[in-house]
């Protein structure tokens, strides 16, 4: 996301990670990333926001295109006001793939 995360331990003992943008480990998430479904994809870190997620994490690893993925639903999230609120999570266990993510945020 384009905004920075001011966390206190004092204020948020917590932080609560929007953790549905993983194709490793939600199939829904992976089917709408397959069939690019955006507008979908959008609406559910949109969700996760509303119920009170301070990061979200995006993930693309499993057997996809995930450099690619993860650059442009960075760049498609980066450009709603709404997901672009908070800050994003890149994880991939592959180093291109965290490239591509961390290219999107200059």
């Amino acid at each position: 996301g384009l905004e920075s995360l001011k966390y206190k331990k004092a204020v948020h003992p917590f932080l609560n990670i929007g953790d549905r943008c993983r194709t490793v480990t939600d199939r829904t998430f992976r089917s709408l990333v397959e069939q690019q479904c955006l507008e979908d994809v959008v609406a559910i870190v949109k969700n996760q926001i509303k119920a009170g997620a301070q990061l979200i994490a995006l993930n693309f690893d499993g057997g996809m295109e995930a450099s690619t993925q993860m650059s442009m639903y960075c760049n498609l999230l980066a450009s709603d006001p709404e997901c672009c609120s908070v800050p994003f999570v890149i994880d991939s266990t592959s180093f291109d793939v965290l490239e591509a993510g961390l290219k999107c945020t200059l």
